[in-house]
């Protein structure tokens, strides 16, 4: 574990004003104005909110909040709630209307100071506290016994979808699960705020694990989904990164596609290397998808060839293949597949993408990525069961 120096107070004092001043949203030194309910609606307009027309619903919910006008919140017209106008105002959330530049750029530099932290105290996800605490509750509750469930795909904000054995119809809770270990003064911190349950985690069952559970009925109390829905809806999942939007896509057409002597099941533990397996009977392949993005793009669109980004990689070892995935130039449908052996593109640290021409030909090796079309996508399935393990690449 690294040794970090202590700072003084003073440049700790010193850190919290520049921090501030650079997140505040409004000009520094602006003079306080004191808070009226029309100022409070005005701000969250000028902020781009969209927010309910009723005057008199609007009054009565910030009534019944019972708190400083600072740290009220405003109903939007989705039926959803907005932040608390003083999170705004001090910069701790970007306003609706913040270009994406400016929240880039403040994400950047957030989690910048936080992993440099994190590293230091020698914390970080390290062991998937989630799955093995659920997988705990569901054997101590015996609700094994009642539940069947399914890990959710990686970006979105559901963790798993919950159905009751009971039923046969396609009705699933889509479910946030939240697990920590306890601090040195026996409490836990599962990062959840209000703000959270009522915006991004809103509709959705949330398990915080190392409270005891007794029995399912919280499911009942949650509106349920299709199980496409639950992974795949942007009205359950409300804050979707770009580049998972564009992943969900393809995932979305292996999962239509799939053979029937075949059987998907996406992976438990998120931000690893595989990201779903494929089974057939006794055999079981593990699956990193990839978006295939083009390389050497000249100013007409037209490119050389095309790349992924391998990133950090963890487990890359129980990878068999790379599945890529390539997208139309809107990137919104796919068109075609190509698969890698895993060994060939994690068998190295050498540089943070691969890449390949679109004849493909790579650097340094003497066969060809073939690409297939997006129809024969079974094809390229069965392929990955038969030559496992033979040879380099299709």
């Amino acid at each position: 574990m690294t040794i970090v120096a202590r700072k003084t107070a003073e440049q700790i004092k010193e850190q919290k004003r520049i921090c501030l001043k650079a997140k505040k949203p409004g000009p520094p030194g602006a003079k306080r104005t004191r808070l009226t309910f029309q100022y409070l609606k005005d701000k969250f307009i000028s902020w781009g909110y969209n927010l309910d027309d009723d005057d008199d619903k609007q009054k009565k919910f910030v009534e019944e909040q019972n708190k400083w006008l600072s740290q009220c919140t405003m109903l939007l017209n989705d039926g959803t709630v907005s932040p608390r106008y003083n999170d705004i105002q001090s910069g701790n959330t970007a306003p609706a209307n913040t270009t994406p530049e400016v929240i880039q750029a403040r994400r950047a530099a957030g989690f910048a100071q936080a992993s440099a932290t994190i590293i230091a105290c020698g914390h970080g996800q390290q062991n998937h506290l989630e799955k093995s605490t659920f997988e705990a509750l569901m054997n101590a509750t015996g609700l094994r016994d009642v539940l069947t469930y399914q890990w959710a795909p990686d970006g979105v904000q559901v963790d798993a979808a919950l159905k009751r054995l009971s039923t046969t119809a396609d009705a699933h809770c889509p479910t946030q699960l939240k697990a920590c270990y306890t601090t040195d003064g026996g409490q836990f911190n599962f990062s959840l705020t209000k703000s959270d349950m009522q915006t991004k985690y809103a509709g959705q069952l949330i398990i915080a694990i190392g409270y005891k559970l007794g029995n399912d009925d919280g499911m009942l109390k949650i509106t349920h989904r299709t199980l496409h829905d639950a992974f795949f809806s942007l009205n359950v999942n409300r804050n979707v990164s770009k580049n998972h939007k564009t992943e969900l896509i393809g995932l979305k057409h292996i999962m239509r596609a799939l053979p029937q002597n075949t059987t998907m099941t996406l992976a438990s533990d998120k931000n690893k290397t595989v990201d779903f397996h494929f089974k057939r009977g006794e055999i079981s392949l593990g699956i990193s998808a990839k978006t295939a993005t083009l390389t050497n793009k000249n100013p007409d669109g037209t490119s050389s060839g095309f790349k992924f980004k391998k990133g950090a990689a963890p487990d890359h070892d129980k990878c068999d293949w790379v599945l890529v995935v390539y997208m139309d130039t809107a990137r919104t449908m796919v068109t075609g597949f190509s698969a890698i052996s895993g060994t060939a593109v994690y068998k190295d640290d050498e540089g943070k993408n691969f890449c390949w021409t679109k004849s493909g030909s790579k650097k340094g090796v003497d066969y060809k990525i073939k690409k297939y079309p997006a129809s024969q996508l079974l094809q390229v399935i069965d392929l990955m069961f038969e030559k496992r393990g033979q040879q380099i690449t299709l």
